[in-house]
């Protein structure tokens, strides 16, 4: 009977160091337990009529299950749509789809899929969105759950994933075939019509779907999903690649800036913002909102690579291009009150009814400091790019609100776009630099006010 009871202490021991989360079969339905015998959820499962379900549960870790779902077709099955539930028993305090959903995206101005639910509909997500396949995530009271996938091999093996948090529960739903409902998020704040794959299954054909569960316990400031990320990250298939040195790298980008992205057009002298296929198997640079200061199209960043690159190989293309591409920007852009027009187009086009923004001021501003000092190491003096930077730093100091915030954009006569949000902050670098270069406490006392609006905001 000692024995016995030892044996049994061990036991429990051993379930409760390995998390002790089990399952058990009631009723016909498969519902997980914790330790002390608390629901977690129940797996559940919507398939058409002649469609038989037959699960198999295999322990990965401590916390992490693999269910395999074998739907076998007992006759001709026509357009089946079927769903595979996790349905954590807990009400659902947060949530997220990686990539996709922050908790709803209750922020901002954006016409961002905001919410589970759209037009009374639960909004449901093609694995291709999702940065893991599938992927769902939700806190309760005590209990953070995590589901998803392996990437389908081929196109009919496609699915889908929704995640439904509801009074008491939130499930998490594994859609086969693939689909997007009520509506396709197919630009920003752009929707279209709904679309949805048809399946035909045969009589005796089977389909077999993967769903990987993982539990933990909630942690503050929702620090459980790292358990989740890491797992999957683990689990997920990784291929072998020719991983380049870095000279290599270094070389193949400054050959790609100069010989691919090397734009000439009218006035302007400098970068593509980038490449598209052509259609018939080659590249062609971008046509429209193709020459950017910053952001997406990095010319002031690309110059200074290149007169990097010029001290390092003394290769004067690289200088010549570097210094051309600066030169153009320094001339044609800056704008009496000290802002900078930051997108070629609008002069090329002669458009007046642009907006110039923090973020591409900012890295207008810190890349002109930069590059005067390249200039200067490649024996070309060029004071006009420090004009530039200070000239984008007084105007915005000057135009800083008390609480630190800077505004959004500018329109060219100075008036503010937009003055909330968060992307003022690019401009706090450049106040450091100016500071660093003139010492003048007006620049570091705007840096230091932004730097705490903008870290405060994050926090919150």
């Amino acid at each position: 009977m000692k024995r016995i009871s030892i044996l049994l202490l061990l036991i429990t021991l051993v379930a409760c160091n390995n998390g002790g989360f089990h399952w058990e079969k009631q009723d016909g339905v498969q519902k997980l337990f914790a330790p002390d015998m608390t629901l977690v959820g129940q797996l559940q499962e919507t398939v058409p009529d002649g469609i038989e379900v037959k699960k198999k549960i295999e322990q990965i870790d401590s916390m992490t299950f693999k269910v395999v779902f074998e739907c076998v077709a007992e006759k001709d099955v026509d357009g089946a749509r079927m769903c595979f539930d996790f349905v954590h028993a807990s009400r659902c305090r947060w949530w997220m789809i990686p990539a996709v959903s922050y908790n709803g995206n209750q922020w901002g101005r954006g016409e961002e899929p905001k919410g589970a639910a759209r037009d009374g509909q639960w909004r449901t997500v093609s694995y291709r969105r999702t940065s893991i396949p599938c992927a769902t995530y939700s806190e309760g009271e005590r209990f953070a759950v995590a589901v998803w996938s392996d990437t389908p091999k081929n196109e009919r093996d496609g699915i889908s994933c929704a995640l439904m948090p509801e009074e008491g529960s939130a499930t998490h739903r594994i859609i086969l075939p693939e689909e997007e409902q009520p509506y396709v998020y197919y630009s920003r704040d752009r929707y279209a019509d709904g679309t949805s794959k048809h399946l035909q299954l045969r009589k005796g054909e089977i389909v077999k779907l993967i769903m990987y569960i993982h539990v933990s316990k909630v942690e503050p400031e929702h620090r459980a999903i790292r358990s989740f990320m890491k797992t999957a990250w683990n689990m997920a298939e990784k291929h072998e690649i020719e991983i380049f040195d870095n000279d290599k790298l270094w070389r193949l980008g400054v050959q790609y800036a100069k010989e691919s992205l090397w734009a000439e057009d009218g006035v302007f002298k400098g970068f593509s913002i980038g490449l598209l296929p052509d259609g018939a198997g080659g590249w062609l640079q971008r046509r429209d909102w193709k020459y950017e200061i910053g952001w997406c199209g990095q010319n002031a960043s690309l110059a200074n690579s290149l007169l990097t690159d010029y001290l390092k190989t003394n290769d004067t293309t690289s200088r010549n291009k570097a210094l051309t591409t600066l030169d153009t920007w320094a001339k044609y852009c800056p704008l009496p009150n000290g802002l900078f027009v930051i997108h070629f187009d609008d002069i090329l086009y002669k458009r007046d009814d642009y907006v110039v923004d923090a973020c591409n001021l900012g890295t207008a501003a810190l890349n002109f400091f930069e590059a005067t000092d390249l200039a200067r190491k490649s024996g070309v003096e060029r004071p006009e790019y420090e004009r530039v930077a200070y000239g984008i730093c007084d105007f915005v100091k000057d135009d800083q609100q008390e609480n630190g915030l800077y505004a959004r954009g500018w329109y060219p006569d100075g008036r503010a776009y937009v003055r909330e949000g968060t992307i003022g902050c690019f401009m706090t670098p450049p106040m450091v630099e100016a500071f660093r270069r003139s010492r003048d406490s007006s620049y570091l006392l705007s840096a230091l006010k932004s730097y705490n609006y903008y870290i405060s905001e994050l926090k919150n």
